[in-house]
């Protein structure tokens, strides 16, 4: 799947008013997937994962050291969606990178 570069968060505070926010340019966000199922969030890793696996054409599952969880995502060629488990809404937008 590549390189991507974060462009928006969605948070909502559980009540539906949630909206998606553009990314901060100064601090740029990237998620990169390697062929060999490990992967790189930089800068900050928020899932504290490492590596990954797809399992189906909209959910992967996100590894850290032996636990796991679910990750929902949506994927076209010019951008990918990833959902993370949250009590309240939540999300992420990228963009493919160089």
């Amino acid at each position: 799947m590549g390189k991507w570069k974060l462009t928006e968060s969605y948070i909502d505070p559980g009540d539906g008013s949630g909206t998606w926010r553009q990314a901060d340019p100064s601090t740029p966000g990237y998620l990169s997937f390697h062929t060999d199922g490990s992967m790189t969030i930089t800068p900050y890793n928020v899932y504290d994962a490492d590596h990954y696996k797809i399992i189906s054409d909209s959910t992967m599952i996100f590894y850290r050291g032996s636990d796991s969880f679910n990750i929902r995502y949506t994927l076209t060629e010019f951008l990918l969606s990833v959902y993370p488990p949250c009590v309240e809404g939540c999300g992420e937008r990228y963009v493919p990178s160089p």
